[in-house]
């Protein structure tokens, strides 16, 4: 609940925020905002990275990575019962990875158009699985307020 929750309201968050840096006279007000803004940023995509993991592994998943099929009476329902990967979730699994995790020479690529991601579409993708999940996994699997927390932060789009 903690990875959802993050990815959700760091979303909303960055979604909603409409101070640009050069909208700030104060030099150091200006560095503490990008510097905040990256913070955040770094927050959603490394969550959005770990909650694809969690629902769309890798071929040859680590023995202690925590995978959705893990949650259910038979594994095979998850990958016959989820959504499929949307293009915006399978960027996502790219982009981290070479523009906030690793230190890659893909980052000097970037461009000031390529750079922006789609928060509350990433979000909303993400979300859609996460309902799936939840309407698939035996009530005994989740934490008593799971469900009450995700309509929470749903509400909140």
């Amino acid at each position: 609940m903690y990875e959802i929750e993050m990815l959700g309201l760091a979303a909303i968050i960055l979604a909603r925020s409409t101070s640009s840096v050069d909208e700030w006279e104060n030099p150091r007000s200006s560095f503490e905002l990008s510097t905040v803004n990256n913070a955040l940023l770094e927050s959603f995509t490394v969550h959005a990275r770990a909650l694809v993991g969690v629902f769309y592994p890798a071929d040859d998943p680590i023995n202690d990575d925590v995978l959705a099929a893990d949650f259910l009476d038979d594994p095979t329902a998850w990958a016959t019962g989820r959504p499929g990967l949307t293009p915006v979730l399978t960027e996502v699994r790219r982009r981290v990875g070479k523009e906030i995790a690793h230190l890659t020479y893909t980052r000097l690529e970037v461009t000031a158009e390529t750079k922006q991601w789609r928060f509350l579409e990433i979000a909303f993708d993400l979300l859609k699985v996460v309902n799936v999940f939840v309407d698939l996994v035996p009530e005994s699997r989740l934490v008593s307020s799971f469900r009450e927390r995700l309509e929470g932060l749903v509400s909140r789009y």
